[in-house]
């Protein structure tokens, strides 16, 4: 029986600091950024702007916000008109 409360209290031992998550410390003398303000965004649930067909980052993807310099541009999504 002693054997046993000693193995347990090993793994709790050795769990233990796994368990507990890396805190930020002074958080308050980092430099931060301020999200306030207007937000565009764009709901994409199966990222058809984000990967090409070979499930790479596109570079011309939904998340660039391009505009269309001309009428034939294929531009598909344009933030200053979304809702």
């Amino acid at each position: 029986m002693h054997r046993l409360f000693m193995f347990l209290a090993l793994l709790v031992a050795l769990d233990a600091p796994a368990a507990t998550p890396d805190l930020v410390q002074h958080a308050h003398g980092r430099a931060g950024i301020s999200l306030d303000g207007a937000w565009a965004r764009i709901i994409d649930p199966f990222e058809n702007g984000y990967y090409d067909y070979r499930w790479r980052p596109k570079e011309n993807g939904y998340f660039i916000a391009r505009k269309a310099e001309t009428p034939a541009d294929l531009v598909e999504y344009n933030f200053d008109t979304a809702r």
